[in-house]
C-alpha cells in the first residue's frame, strides 16, 4: 500500500519531536503518569499532605529521569531533591512508583555513570529510604536499613549491565580490526598479484617487440610472430588484470587457477617460449589435485622466476622442476646464464623476490634465490597441505 504525503508528514513529525526528546522520555512519561493515577487512587492514608500539591512533586520529581542515560547522578540528585520537600513539609506518602522511580535512578548510575564518581548513588539511595521511613508515620525505621540494602545490588546491576555492554562494545572493535587488517592484507594481495601479471606481460612483450624490430628488415616472417605473441600476451594481461579488479569492489580476491599444477606450468611454459625463452618444465605425478592456494603460490614464484630470467639473462632455456618430498613441495627455477645488463627500463626494483617469499612465507614454506654458476637459481619449499595463515 502506498504511503500518502499526509501520512508521510504525521510520520516525519513524530520522528522529529522523537530525537529532539531525551533518550529516557519513554521510561520517564510512563513513570509519570503511572505516579499520577496511583496518586488519584491511593487510600486518604497513604497521601501526606494536600493530594494536588503532592503530586506535582511527584510528577516533578520523574522528570529529570529523561536525562538519566546521559547525566544519571544529575537526575538521581535532583529526584532525590525533589522527592524530599514534600516529606520534610506533610511527611512521606506510601506511594510505589516513587520508590520504583527512585530505584531506576540508582539503577542508571550504575547503569551509565562512570566509576568512581557515579558509586554516590549507594549512600545517596539508602539515605533516601532511610528517610522516607523517618517521615512515614505507617513504617518503622529500623525496617528501613534493611530495604536500603537494596541500593547495592540495584546499582550493581547497572554496574554488571555496563561492563557487559563494554564487552561486547571491545569485542566488536576486535573483530573489526580483524576485519581492517583482512582487507589490508587482501589489498596487498592484489597489489602483488598486479605487480607479477604486469612485469611478467610487459617483460615477454617488450623483449618480443625488441625481437621483432630486428627481423623486421630481414625476416618479416619472424617479425610478424614476434608481434602476434605481442598482443596474445597483451590480451592475456588484460584477462588477468580484468579478474583481479572486481576484487578491489568485492573485497575477496579468487585465483583464476585450477588445482592442476602441472597444467598451469605449461600454459606458463607456452608463454614464455613465446618470447623465445624456452622451458622445460618436469613435475611429479604427486603434484594433481593440490589446494588453489598452493597451486596458486607455486605458479607465481615459477612465473617471477622466469620473468627474471626473461629480463636479466642471456640465456635462451629455463628449467623448471616440482616435485614432492615428505609432505612438501620443491619447486626449482634454473637458467644458465650468463646475466645481461639491464638496459631500456628494464632495470629490477627488487619487489619480484621479495614478493615470492612472501607468498611462500603465507602458506608457511620459503624461498632461496642466487647465483648458480652462470646462471641464476630460485629454489621454494612450500608444504603441499596448508592452512592459510
Amino acid at each position: 500500500m502506498a504511503t500518502t504525503p499526509c501520512h508521510s508528514g504525521q510520520v516525519e513529525t513524530l520522528h522529529r519531536i522523537k530525537s529532539a526528546l531525551p533518550d529516557g522520555w519513554l521510561v520517564t512519561a510512563a513513570l509519570a503518569c503511572a505516579a499520577a493515577v496511583e496518586l488519584a487512587a491511593a487510600a486518604p492514608e497513604q497521601v501526606q499532605g494536600p493530594r494536588p500539591l503532592v503530586g506535582v512533586f511527584v510528577v516533578a520529581g520523574i522528570l529529570p529521569l529523561g536525562v538519566r542515560t546521559t547525566r544519571p547522578l544529575t537526575a538521581l540528585l535532583l529526584e532525590s531533591l525533589i522527592f524530599s520537600v514534600p516529606m520534610l513539609l506533610w511527611g512521606a506518602s506510601q506511594l510505589a512508583v516513587p520508590a520504583l522511580a527512585a530505584a531506576v535512578a540508582v539503577f542508571a548510575c550504575g547503569r551509565y555513570g562512570q566509576m568512581p564518581r557515579s558509586l554516590l548513588a549507594v549512600p545517596v539511595g539508602a539515605g533516601m529510604t532511610v528517610m522516607h521511613a523517618a517521615f512515614d508515620p505507617l513504617t518503622e525505621v529500623a525496617d528501613a536499613w534493611v530495604w536500603s540494602l537494596n541500593s547495592i545490588w540495584v546499582f550493581g546491576l547497572g554496574v554488571w549491565f555496563q561492563s557487559k555492554e563494554q564487552l561486547s562494545r571491545a569485542l566488536q572493535d576486535q573483530s573489526d580490526e580483524r576485519a581492517r587488517a583482512a582487507a589490508a592484507e587482501e589489498r596487498l594481495t592484489i597489489a602483488r598479484d598486479l605487480h607479477d601479471v604486469l612485469a611478467h606481460s610487459l617483460s615477454v612483450m617488450t623483449v618480443q617487440a625488441e625481437a621483432a624490430a630486428a627481423l623486421v628488415a630481414d625476416q618479416p616472417e619472424k617479425a610478424r610472430t614476434a608481434m602476434e605473441a605481442v598482443s596474445d600476451t597483451g590480451r592475456g594481461a588484460l584477462r588477468e588484470i580484468r579478474s583481479l579488479l572486481p576484487t578491489l569492489r568485492d573485497g575477496a580476491a579468487e585465483d583464476d587457477l585450477s588445482t592442476d599444477l602441472a597444467q598451469a606450468l605449461r600454459s606458463l611454459a607456452v608463454r614464455m617460449n613465446q618470447a623465445s625463452l624456452h622451458v622445460d618444465v618436469r613435475t611429479d605425478s604427486d603434484v594433481s589435485h593440490l589446494p588453489p592456494e598452493v597451486v596458486a603460490c607455486v605458479h607465481h614464484v615459477v612465473r617471477e622466476a622466469l620473468t627474471n630470467s626473461l629480463r636479466y639473462s642471456a640465456a635462451d632455456r629455463a628449467a623448471v622442476d616440482v616435485r614432492t618430498v615428505g609432505g612438501w613441495l620443491e619447486v626449482q627455477v634454473v637458467d644458465p646464464g650468463p646475466a645481461k645488463a639491464p638496459h631500456r627500463g628494464l632495470g629490477g626494483s627488487g619487489l619480484g623476490l621479495r614478493g615470492m617469499s612472501e607468498r611462500a612465507a603465507a602458506l608457511g614454506g620459503e624461498v632461496s634465490a642466487g647465483p648458480q654458476g652462470a646462471g641464476f637459481r630460485v629454489v621454494a619449499r612450500i608444504p603441499a597441505a596448508v592452512a592459510v595463515r
